[in-house]
Parts: structure tokens; C-alpha cells; sequence
């Protein structure tokens, strides 16, 4: 049963086909008036059928197999739905008076005009794409789940190597820190983890902003006897596949689980009081 969101999303998928018709009609109209070829009542059917069925269809499939994938992107929803005041503006401070200003490229004009592009490419390729999307399910190809799957790992692991307070760490590096006496913040994650790829830009950018250290344990790099064992210091007695995890270790060998929702304030009162 589709819900609201989804009869909204629709209503727009439709809404933007209305728009893309409506231009290539025009291109139609005046390609016939300047003595183009006969092929203009082919292409009007074909526009119709695109506008109708090939578009609204191929590009929600497409969207949903995004989402299941568990793709991440700067651009959000379709190029109609409208952004929250901080996402597109920024506050300027000018004594005791805010006032909201363009956030340079990163605003809703330059959103909006690059998912109408991304859209527009979609329409153009609506047949093909459509056709790719129906034979990889017919048969269980997997196509664009296996290729978009593999951008992400990429994606999640280059941001991991390269992001400056999270510090890989290995099973012996784990036990050290208890053995020590170490107190920290463990991130446990994999490539392979829809969520562990969803969480990681918040603890890679509260780990940044508060300059904590974040370590981080790669599932995906360790055996499951490994995997096994670091639960089981760190008190998470279940499956590795049950990721991700967020715990603090104090320098009394304590262990709390952090709860997602409190990513940025927990990670913010360490950075003001570590151990604690």
C-alpha cells in the first residue's frame, strides 16, 4: 500500500514528466515549423509515452533501488521540494539581528538546477534504462544494485581512510585499550553495512568538529572469531552483523553503547570532558 510520501512522490515524478513534455513539445512544435522531417508525429507519440509511463516508472524503480542500496547524496529528493532555512542559508550575525544570506553554490537555485539536469538525462534514457531495469529483475541480475553497492563501499571506505579523527584499529589495538586503561570512543562498521555507510558522515563530522579521535573497527577486515571477540569486550553480545555500534570505553574499562540519536552530544561532551 503506498502511503502519502509515496502518492507525493509520485505526484511530483509526474509533475517534472508534465515539465520535460511540455519542453520537448515545444522543440517538436518548432523543429515542424522550420520544415523539419516527418518523424515529428513519431516523436510526439514517443514523448507521450515517455511523459506518461517510461519516466514516472524508470525513475522511481531507479530511486528505489537507491534507497535500498543505501545511496547518499548531497542533492535531496526532486528538484520541486523545498529546503529547510540552514540547508540552503546561512546565518550572518549582525549585532543583536540575523539575517539569512545565499550559501554560495551549496543553495536551493544550484540544487534545483543540477537535479534538473539529472532528471532531464533520465527522460532522455527513459526507454533504455527502463528496459536494463526490467530485464536485470527479470533475471536477477542485480545490475544497478551490484554497481551502485560498489561506489558506496568505495565511497564509505575512502571517506573513512582519508577522514582526519577517525583512526583505524585492529583487535589488538581494542585490547590494548582496555588493557591500558585507555579511555576512548570505538566505531564499529562495515563497507558491507547499509547503516554503518548512513552513520558514518555524522561521526566523521562530529569527530571533526569537536577534534575527538574516533576509532574504528572494520568488521569487513577481521575474521568472524576477531569480530566475536571485540563484541565481546566491548559487552555487545550479538551477531557482527547486527552493525553498526557506537561505544565509549572509560579508563576504568566501563563500556556504554551510544545511542545514534545522540551521536553529536555525546561525542561534544567528551571533546569537554573525556572519560566522562
Amino acid at each position: 500500500m503506498i502511503g502519502m510520501t509515496g502518492i507525493l512522490q509520485w505526484a511530483a515524478t509526474y509533475a517534472l514528466s508534465a515539465l520535460y513534455y511540455f519542453v520537448f513539445w515545444v522543440f517538436s512544435r518548432g523543429n515542424a515549423i522550420n520544415g523539419g522531417n516527418d518523424l515529428s508525429p513519431i516523436f510526439d507519440w514517443f514523448n507521450i509515452i515517455n511523459a506518461v509511463g517510461l519516466f514516472p516508472i524508470s525513475s522511481m524503480w531507479f530511486r528505489n533501488i537507491l534507497h535500498k542500496v543505501g545511496h547518499q547524496t548531497h542533492l535531496g529528493g526532486l528538484p520541486m521540494d523545498r529546503g529547510n532555512g540552514p540547508t540552503y542559508f546561512t546565518p550572518l550575525k549582525n549585532g543583536n539581528q540575523s539575517r539569512f544570506i545565499l550559501g554560495g553554490i551549496d543553495t536551493a537555485l544550484f540544487k534545483n538546477a543540477e537535479l534538473l539536469v539529472i532528471y532531464l538525462i533520465n527522460y532522455v534514457v527513459a526507454l533504455p534504462l527502463f528496459i536494463l531495469l526490467s530485464l536485470s529483475q527479470l533475471f536477477g541480475w542485480q545490475l544497478f544494485e551490484r554497481i551502485i553497492l560498489a561506489i558506496e563501499k568505495y565511497r564509505y571506505q575512502e571517506k573513512m581512510k582519508l577522514a582526519e579523527f577517525v583512526k583505524p584499529i585492529d583487535v589488538d589495538e581494542i585490547t590494548r585499550l582496555f588493557n591500558e586503561h585507555q579511555a576512548g570512543i570505538v566505531f564499529i562498521g562495515s563497507p558491507d553495512d547499509v547503516m554503518s555507510r548512513m552513520i558514518a558522515e555524522r561521526i566523521i563530522g562530529a569527530g571533526k568538529l569537536n577534534s575527538v579521535v574516533i576509532h574504528y573497527f572494520d568488521v569487513a577486515k577481521a575474521t568472524d572469531e576477531q569480530n566475536q571477540m571485540v563484541l565481546s569486550k566491548l559487552h555487545l553480545y550479538s551477531s557482527p552483523n547486527q552493525l553498526p555500534a557506537l561505544v565509549r570505553i572509560g579508563s576504568d574499562g566501563s563500556v556504554s553503547p551510544v545511542d545514534f540519536d545522540r551521536i553529536d552530544e555525546v561525542i561534544r561532551l567528551w571533546a569537554e570532558n573525556p572519560d566522562k
